[in-house]
């Protein structure tokens, strides 16, 4: 009976234990979830307290910078203020300075400059003495150039009208003649008293008519007569070509020589018994000797042949003033 007892005892004990811890840890489990809802409460206020806080936080930031930015803002207008007061105080001493030596630097240029001044002055001075004496120079020159120019024009026409009558016989012995009387005034001889013009003699060949008698000391006479061949002169000056130039050139040295040859048959100084033994054959231009002796350079050796003395006016008034 006992054994059965404690057999059955067991089973009931354990089930009764069972029991107990169930409804043991029912009650507990009751208890936590309390608990737990608690905490949950718990929490969920600390969390709302949180939430709350970090608005009023958020809040408080936005405020807070709100306040930072209006006193930067403030803070900034006042040093902008204050630095642009600065600055023009700065500026006002530095312009001061400036100015001060910007009135020290016009004083030491004007001290350098005046001296300039008074150059540039007396330069600008002499340059209107210089410009009026050069406007009158330049009237003057004008006026001399207009005369110049009508003096030109005038020698042109005499000058043609000259060729022209050059061209002429009569035209060319009348200008020979009247070379040759100024040649002989030159060397201090006076017509009538030292010379004669036009003087006749006979020959066996006719009347023979020198253009002067050259009175000579010691009774003596010299025989001038005056030939002028420009035809072929006049010719090769104004040729246009070298071959014309040449050519008229030798029958210009022909025409002389012919010249001489005519004159040395005359035997003028035969005529004239006190005379020498040859005749003065004057050319009134030097050029026209030289031209017609550069193409026939035996010209004065057949000269002296024909007992003719060939002269120029420079030659002439050499042998006039010698004897």
């Amino acid at each position: 009976m006992d054994t059965q007892a404690l057999l059955l005892g067991i089973p009931i004990g354990a089930v009764l234990g069972l029991l107990i811890g169930f409804l043991w840890s029912r009650g507990r489990l009751a208890r936590l979830e309390v608990e737990l809802g608690r905490a949950r409460a718990t929490l969920e206020g600390e969390r709302k307290g949180a939430a709350e806080k970090l608005e009023l936080l958020r809040k408080e930031g936005e405020r807070l910078a709100t306040e930072f930015e209006a006193l930067a803002a403030k803070a900034l207008d006042a040093n902008s203020v204050r630095l642009l007061q600065l600055s023009r105080e700065a500026f006002g001493r530095e312009q001061a300075t400036a100015r001060g030596d910007l009135d020290l630097r016009k004083q030491e240029v004007a001290k350098l400059v005046e001296p300039l001044g008074k150059s540039i002055e007396k330069v600008n001075e002499e340059l209107a003495r210089i410009e009026k004496a050069r406007a009158e120079a330049y009237g003057g020159l004008n006026e001399q150039l207009r005369a110049l120019a009508g003096a030109h024009e005038k020698l042109q026409a005499e000058t043609g009208n000259l060729v022209q009558a050059l061209r002429r016989p009569s035209g060319r012995g009348q200008w020979g003649e009247m070379q040759l009387r100024r040649v002989v005034e030159m060397a201090g001889m006076l017509e009538h008293v030292d010379f004669h013009e036009q003087v006749s003699g006979e020959s066996d060949a006719g009347r023979l008519r020198p253009d002067m008698i050259i009175k000579m000391p010691g009774g003596g006479q010299v025989v001038v007569d005056a030939k002028t061949p420009l035809e072929a002169y006049l010719a090769a000056l104004e040729a246009t070509d070298d071959a014309a130039r040449a050519g008229h050139l030798a029958d210009h040295a022909r025409q002389v020589r012919d010249h001489v040859r005519k004159l040395g048959a005359k035997s003028y100084q035969e005529q004239f018994g006190t005379s020498p033994e040859f005749t003065v054959m004057f050319l009134p231009s030097e050029s026209i000797f030289y031209a017609a002796l550069e193409k026939d350079p035996g010209l004065i050796e057949s000269g002296v042949t024909d007992r003719v003395l060939l002269a120029t006016p420079t030659t002439l008034i050499a042998l006039l003033r010698a004897v």
